[in-house]
């Protein structure tokens, strides 16, 4: 999935991914948590509505009641109500009883015998209720009528009847003030945002407890429709209903009132109901946009500390890949890719320096070859061009000379070969020492006595000192002669007509210390650390006395370090250097018989090295003068 993304990619999906099953978990969940609250409200609703619901019918029990004292009077004494004084008897009821605007008695036929209040309209009950009555029906209570005294209003009419002997009787109708019945139930709820209202069995509202509400409004047939009674529970509509009056939802309950056919209608608004569920989503919300600067944070700063950085540190080494080692990505910083990067701009330094010091190399190399190689070159034409002397001496004296310069031109070309191969041995790892026990002293000294002559045809003065006359120790005289040569001819290289060179032993606790100190120009104290190392050359700066590859130094290193010594220099400008060389003091079994002695660097075999390693300073002394 991830494959082939960018970082900025990858991260985006993983917070998309998180962000959509986030969102999706706590859809999912306020879904339940909405359909708890609401199954909450309707348990605890359905409870209040069968409470308010016998409220009304205790109310109107009450009426009932009353209707049925009256009329046991009537039954006991039916001229009653033709006494003048009946009618003041009736509003003296009505009064005692909070909420009956009239009250009227009619006969069999409905037409009104007496009332509590001038009525205006004689149609006290419709055909319908008389039906009833007429086949036995002794208790009604009528929907949504007209009333009788004021026919702008509604009234709601409980009826009861007298039934006298015979098949005469009196019919008891006492009108309801609906507006009285809502204050009724409007003191009784104490929560504002309840809507709570009753319909009668045609949906019209009986009473409410918000006057606002129309009469019409609530009539959804299909949910009243589905009240009914299984066994001694009662099973309550519910829902949620569309705006009315002001706009708003409602979850609500319907609660059949099955005694008188009515129906108890409980509606909160939507947003009460859920106002629990609002704080989750408040939070919900802040989180997604807290997550969201968070990505945009992370993105940014991903892409300044991580992606920029990486992608020049790519482009960089592209860069250098196709050959410009001058690239730098030049990133500052503490982080991880801030420290890869100066690492890097670093190994990018030290990649330019060395292909500067390999090219410097091969143009030195170039030139230690080609030199040679023109003058050998030059002395064979020239030895062609003496055929034509004719008197001996002379020729024997020019081809004398040529073969000097030819010959210590082989010496440069042998020392240079011989440098590369040991050079090469030592990287592979087949430089191999021969140890042999010696005495290092005798090595030394008869060295330096041999160059003498070398030292003095330049003007210089060569001096050797030791503090010990003898010390028998484990080392290889071939490496000693090539490690005091190489130091001797680069003292001889910078030191001027008139200096000095010292070669001095000295012994300490288990170590040999051997120094090559000169009156030379000397060494900048910047360029001591890279002495030693390969195609390095000290004098870079410095106008040079004589040529060379920048090797000597590197395999005098390396010989001593076959040696397990250790090899510095010290120095100051236009002070000389020295060169110290500490080796330890051991010996190794030998089969010697004539251990002490060395053999390797007397006559013409030590002659030819000395001229080896100082053919690039002038030419070659004859064995016959040593």
């Amino acid at each position: 999935m991830f494959k082939n993304k960018s970082l900025c990619q990858s991260l985006l999906i993983c917070i998309s991914i998180f962000m959509f099953s986030y969102i999706f978990l706590r859809v999912v969940f306020m879904v339940r948590y909405g359909k708890k609250i609401t199954d909450n409200f309707l348990r605890a609703y359905h409870v209040y509505a069968q409470s308010m619901s016998k409220n009304i019918l205790y109310y109107i029990d009450n009426i009932w009641n009353m209707e049925e004292v009256l009329g046991a009077q009537l039954k006991h004494d039916p001229e009653k109500v033709l006494k003048p004084d009946f009618p003041a008897y009736l509003k003296m009821i009505s009064n005692k009883t909070k909420g009956i605007d009239n009250i009227a008695v009619l006969n069999g036929r409905g037409e009104p015998v007496a009332s509590s209040e001038p009525y205006k309209d004689n149609s006290f009950l419709n055909d319908e209720y008389l039906r009833q009555i007429t086949i036995g029906k002794e208790k009604i209570i009528t929907g949504l009528e007209k009333s009788s005294i004021n026919p702008d209003q509604n009234t709601v009419k409980i009826v009861n009847t007298a039934r006298l002997d015979g098949p005469n009787l009196y019919i008891i109708v006492s009108e309801i003030n609906l507006d009285v019945f809502s204050q009724h139930i409007s003191g009784v709820i104490d929560e504002r945002d309840l809507l709570f209202t009753f319909t009668d069995e045609k949906g019209a509202v009986v009473c409410t407890n918000n006057s606002i509400l129309d009469e019409h409004l609530i009539m959804y047939d299909k949910y009243y429709a589905s009240s009914t009674e299984e066994g001694e529970k009662t099973v309550a509509a519910s829902g949620v209903i569309h705006p009315l009056y002001d706009g708003q939802k409602r979850i609500f309950l319907s609660f059949p009132v099955s005694e008188l056919g009515w129906s108890c209608w409980i509606a909160l608004p939507y947003s009460s109901a859920m106002s629990n569920l609002y704080t989750p989503i408040i939070y919900d919300v802040l989180f997604l946009i807290i997550l969201l600067i968070y990505y945009i944070y992370a993105d940014i700063s991903l892409k300044r500390r991580i992606i920029q950085p990486v992608t020049q540190l790519r482009q960089a080494a592209a860069e250098m890949m196709a050959g410009d080692y001058s690239v730098r990505t030049n990133i500052k910083g503490n982080d991880e890719i801030s420290l890869a990067a100066e690492a890097f701009d670093k190994m990018a330094e030290s990649v330019e320096q060395w292909q500067d010091v390999k090219n410097r190399f091969f143009i030195n190399m170039s030139h230690e070859i080609k030199t040679p190689l023109n003058v050998i070159f030059a002395s064979v034409q020239l030895i062609e061009n003496y055929k034509s002397i004719t008197e001996f001496e002379t020729y024997k004296n020019k081809i004398s000379s040529q073969m000097k310069i030819i010959k210590q031109n082989c010496y440069r070309l042998m020392r240079l070969t011989r440098n590369l191969l040991d050079i090469s041995r030592h990287d592979n790892g087949f430089l191999k020492i021969n140890l042999g026990n010696y005495d290092i002293v005798k090595i030394v000294g008869g060295i330096t006595n041999s160059v003498k002559k070398y030292t003095e045809a330049k003007g210089i003065n060569l001096v050797f000192k030791s503090d010990i006359d003898s010390l028998i120790m484990a080392c290889d005289p071939d490496m000693i002669e090539r490690i005091l040569l190489n130091l001797i001819s680069n003292s001889l290289k910078f030191t001027d007509k008139g200096g000095t060179i010292t070669v001095n032993i000295s012994a300490g606790e288990g170590n040999l210390l051997l120094t090559v100190k000169d009156t030379g120009i000397g060494i900048p104290r910047d360029k001591l650390d890279c002495v030693f190392k390969r195609f390095k050359q000290a004098d870079d700066p410095f106008k040079r006395n004589s040529e060379g590859t920048g090797i000597g130094l590197s395999l005098v290193k390396a010989f001593v370090n076959a040696h397990k010594g250790d090899v510095w220099v010290e120095s100051e400008m236009m002070k000389g250097a020295e060169f110290f060389i500490s080796l330890p003091v051991r010996l190794v079994e030998s089969n010697d018989d004539d251990k002490g002695e060395q053999t390797s660097n007397t006559g013409s075999n030590l002659v030819t090295k000395i001229n080896i390693e100082f053919s690039d300073i002038y030419s070659g002394i004859n064995e016959e003068n040593i």
